[in-house]
C-alpha cells in the first residue's frame, strides 16, 4: 500500500494449492502485511480450494481451468458473491485465431466465452498477453480486449507487456478497460535488469487517470 497499490494478485505458478506448492504461512503473512484488496490464483479447482483462500483472508480467487466448470463456477459466486470471482484468460494470436487457456478460438468464440463467464459466475475479467507478458513492449491484444469490453458489464482488466505509464493512460482512456494489472513494469529498473521498485508516484496517477 506504500506504493498505492490499488489491488494485489498472488498468484502460485506451480498451480498446486493447499499441496505442496504453496506456503500456508507465507500466504497467511502477505494478508496481514496487504492493506488493500487481495486475491490469489493457482490451482484453485472446487469451491473446498476457493474457502481455504478465503479462510486465510483472501478477497478474491482468480481462476483458470476452473473457468469450464460452470457448477464450481456459481457455487464459488454463490457462497462469496460473483464480485470475489476474477476470471483469468491466457491469450496468444495465432494468425487469424487466438490460443486461449490452452484452446483456440476465433474472436467471436471469445467474446461468447467471455459472455458465458460473467453470466456462470465471473465477476471480473483479466485478459493477460502471453506473447509479451514479462517484455514491457506493449500489450499486444489492445483492439481485441477494448471491443470485448464493450459488450460486458463486468470490469476489465489487462496484463502482459506494459511498457510504461503512458501506455497504461493510453489504454485506460481509449477504450473501458477498467484495470493495468503490472508486475515487471513495476519490480525492474527501466533501463537494466536489476530489481528496483519502480512504482509512479501518486501525482503521476492522480494526474492522469482521475
Amino acid at each position: 500500500s506504500h506504493f498505492e497499490v490499488d489491488e494485489m494478485i498472488v498468484i502460485d505458478f506451480s498451480n498446486r494449492f493447499d499441496k505442496d506448492g504453496t506456503s500456508t504461512e507465507i500466504l497467511e503473512g502477505i494478508v496481514k502485511s496487504a492493506f488493500m484488496p487481495i486475491s490469489f490464483g493457482g490451482g484453485i479447482s472446487t469451491l473446498d480450494d476457493a474457502k481455504k483462500v478465503f479462510d486465510l483472508g483472501f478477497d478474491k480467487v482468480v481462476l483458470k481451468s476452473a473457468l469450464n466448470d460452470k457448477n464450481v463456477l456459481r457455487s464459488i459466486a454463490n457462497n462469496y458473491g460473483q464480485q470475489a470471482v476474477i476470471g483469468c484468460l491466457n491469450m496468444k494470436k495465432i494468425d487469424e485465431t487466438y490460443f486461449v487457456n490452452e484452446s483456440l478460438m476465433d474472436f467471436d468464440e471469445i467474446c461468447r466465452f467471455s459472455l458465458k463467464l460473467a453470466s456462470e459466475g465471473v465477476g471480473e475479467l483479466i485478459f493477460q498477453d502471453i506473447e509479451n507478458d514479462g517484455t514491457r513492449q506493449g500489450f499486444s491484444l489492445f483492439s481485441e480486449v477494448s471491443e470485448i469490453a464493450e459488450i460486458l458489464e463486468i470490469p476489465i482488466s489487462i496484463q502482459g507487456g506494459i511498457r510504461d505509464i503512458e501506455e497504461a493512460e493510453a489504454i485506460v482512456k481509449r477504450s473501458r478497460i477498467n484495470g493495468i494489472v503490472g508486475s515487471s513494469i513495476f519490480v525492474f529498473h527501466p533501463t537494466r535488469e536489476s530489481v528496483f521498485i519502480n512504482y509512479p508516484k501518486r501525482e503521476n496517477w492522480e494526474q492522469r487517470f482521475i
